[in-house]
């Protein structure tokens, strides 16, 4: 079994959103803005739990509100014209949404390393993760079309004198 660095892992969920946001949601392709640890403020969105032998990371979406109603719309077929849809209806797209990415991450991480990892339930959450000594976070800001969001990966941070 191969050990996976929280890179890739990002690396992983960047990919799925990109076959999804072509395929799925009818949106371009996802384009890569910066990479980091930090997590975007103001911004909203769903995250997943994934439990392996490594521990436990949790994968994630965020977008502005209007950019969670974008994401919604996708994955409705709604069209861009019509009525906002419901908070509620916009909280469940993009859980789904996030879903469907730690399921496609879930195949890429038990491919790449032969790691099996099980799937959690997918939270929505308005505003930005708080890494702390124990939680990193990795982070892609990413452009799909005219619509700005971030990739999150929750992670468990090596502790002093453990290696990365």
């Amino acid at each position: 079994m191969i050990a996976l660095a929280p890179s890739d892992w990002l690396q992983a969920l960047e990919a799925e959103l990109d076959g999804l946001a072509q395929g799925t949601l009818g949106m371009p392709a996802v384009a890569v803005t910066r990479r980091s640890e930090a997590p975007p403020a103001a911004m909203e969105g769903a995250y997943l739990g994934l439990v392996s032998g490594e521990g436990s990371y949790q994968v994630g979406l965020a977008a502005t509100s209007e950019g969670c109603q974008a994401l919604a719309r996708g994955l409705l077929a709604v069209e861009p014209s019509a009525d906002p849809l419901p908070a509620a209806d916009v909280a469940d797209a993009v859980c789904e949404i996030v879903n469907m990415l730690a399921g496609g991450v879930q195949r890429r991480v038990r491919e790449r390393s032969g790691l099996q990892v099980g799937l959690g339930l997918p939270t929505f959450f308005h505003g930005p993760v708080q890494p702390t000594e124990r939680l990193g976070v990795a982070v892609a800001e990413v452009r799909v079309g005219g619509l700005s969001a971030a990739l999150l990966v929750l992670h468990p941070r090596a502790r002093r004198g453990e290696e990365s």
